[in-house]
């Protein structure tokens, strides 16, 4: 496929434009700008050619200054290719071992993981005994719907709030804050009995604003995490972490549930 852009580059780098030489790289800028309808104005004063090229003669002006020349090559011996023939390469493919290795290197991405994993494994185990826990201590099964719309309107309204909230403080500290709201908020449940529900959805109703924020947060701190990988390996393996990232969290989700019920069954829960 042909690529404009591409085919000027290369024409470019073709002349051995060394300062100060231009070596007619001012002839292939100026011959494509006229196309573009520019005016061009050519300078050549002590040995340095210069062009100046205009559009338009009304303001406001916008100026864009740059240069064709470059600094000598040096040692030919120490370039992988000629610098005047223009060559594309395909990067070094890191192999699967080799891209795990980096990315278990990254300390912000095993972080980031780790706390994802635990506050989803914890939503994971209290959706798995919602129900059980209505039914079986606050003894109003018909309530459960009225409560979970409790929790997922609030959750709704939290999202936009804690963007702006992460904004403001920084989403590590954002998180953090939504994530305390949520563990702190469980335990109390246990402190209700048979006719509860009032207390019940102001605890869902706590839990969902904290909560609120594993929904954007951490995604977005996700790709933070993978621009650090790229800087370190040279190259974009976002669908890497994103296949790691969606595997822990279903683990998660499997994990959570198997564990609740386990724990119910030890308990001896009816």
């Amino acid at each position: 496929m042909n690529c404009p852009v591409l085919e000027l580059t290369e024409e470019l780098i073709r002349r051995e434009s060394v300062t100060p030489e231009d070596a007619g790289c001012l002839t292939v800028i100026g011959t494509r700008l006229e196309r573009l309808g520019f005016t061009l104005e050519r300078i050549d004063q002590q040995g340095v050619s210069n062009l100046w090229a205009t559009y338009g003669d009304q303001g406001p002006m916008v100026c864009f200054a740059g240069h064709t020349d470059v600094v000598p090559t040096g040692d030919l011996q120490q370039w992988s290719s000629d610098p005047f023939v223009p060559t594309i390469t395909d990067p070094p493919k890191l192999s699967l071992i080799e891209g795990l290795k980096i990315m278990w290197k990254n300390s912000p991405f095993k972080r980031l993981v780790l706390a994802f994993f635990l506050h989803t494994t914890g939503v994971a185990v209290s959706s798995a005994t919602f129900i059980f826990f209505i039914r079986g201590v606050l003894q109003e099964e018909k309530a459960g719907i009225a409560l979970l719309l409790s929790y997922y309107i609030i959750t709704l309204f939290a999202i936009p709030l804690w963007v702006i909230i992460s904004k403001k403080v920084g989403k590590h500290w954002a998180w953090t804050f939504g994530l305390l709201c949520f563990v702190f908020t469980n335990p109390f449940y246990m402190l209700l009995g048979e006719g509860d529900i009032y207390w019940m959805m102001i605890g869902l109703m706590i839990t969902g604003f904290g909560g609120a924020t594993s929904y954007v947060i951490p995604h977005s701190m996700k790709a933070d995490v993978i621009d650090l990988d790229k800087l370190n390996s040279g190259e974009d393996r976002a669908a890497s972490f994103f296949a790691v990232w969606s595997f822990i969290t279903k683990i998660s989700y499997s994990f959570g549930p198997w564990f609740a019920f386990m724990m119910l069954a030890y308990i001896g829960f009816d």
